[in-house]
Order: structure tokens, then C-alpha cells, then sequence
């Protein structure tokens, strides 16, 4: 057939491309600061045997959320309490306006 490559023959190397080869220990990438790093007050020793652990806290993210900024959180609920306000409202003039 015209204009296909010719198939490589078994155990052929393509030309100009050199196998990787192990990284020297020289060599290695450093990882960046993420999942792995370290993080403040955590320590990756294990646990000394009949240490007790802190109890859990909360795991509902919004109820940590209320945890750490309580003020901002008494400012949202009364603005949630005035927007159900408002769509009681409007729901109340549009059943108005549907019996007339």
C-alpha cells in the first residue's frame, strides 16, 4: 500500500528515543507542599501505646463552619429568615392574583 509505514519488526527500537533509566538519588524531584506535607500540630510518629486520642469533633463541615465565625453565621440565618419571609410573601399575593 502506498503512504503506510511499513510495520516494525519484533524487538525493533524506534529511532532517537532513548529508554528511561532510574533516577539517581541526586536526581530526585522534590514533592510540593500538599496532602503529603507536613502539617502544624499533626505528627506522623505513631501513637504511644495507651495514649489517648482527643475526641473526634464535628464532622458536618457546617456546623464547623458556625464553630469557627458563630457571628457571621447569626447574621446568615436572620437573612435566610427574611428571604423565606419574602417568598412566603410573594407565594401569598400570587395565590391572591390566581382567585381574582
Amino acid at each position: 500500500m502506498e503512504g503506510v509505514a511499513p510495520l516494525a519488526e519484533e524487538g525493533a527500537k524506534p529511532t532517537g528515543v532513548e529508554p528511561p533509566t532510574a533516577a539517581a538519588p541526586a536526581e530526585t524531584v522534590a514533592v510540593p507542599p500538599g496532602p503529603t506535607a507536613e502539617v502544624p500540630g499533626i505528627s506522623r510518629e505513631p501513637a504511644a501505646q495507651g495514649a489517648q486520642m482527643p475526641p473526634p469533633g464535628p464532622t458536618d463541615i457546617h456546623a464547623v463552619a458556625r464553630q469557627i465565625d458563630p457571628d457571621t453565621f447569626k447574621e446568615y440565618d436572620a437573612l435566610t429568615q427574611r428571604r423565606d419571609t419574602f417568598r412566603r410573601w410573594i407565594d401569598e399575593l400570587q395565590e391572591g392574583r390566581d382567585d381574582a
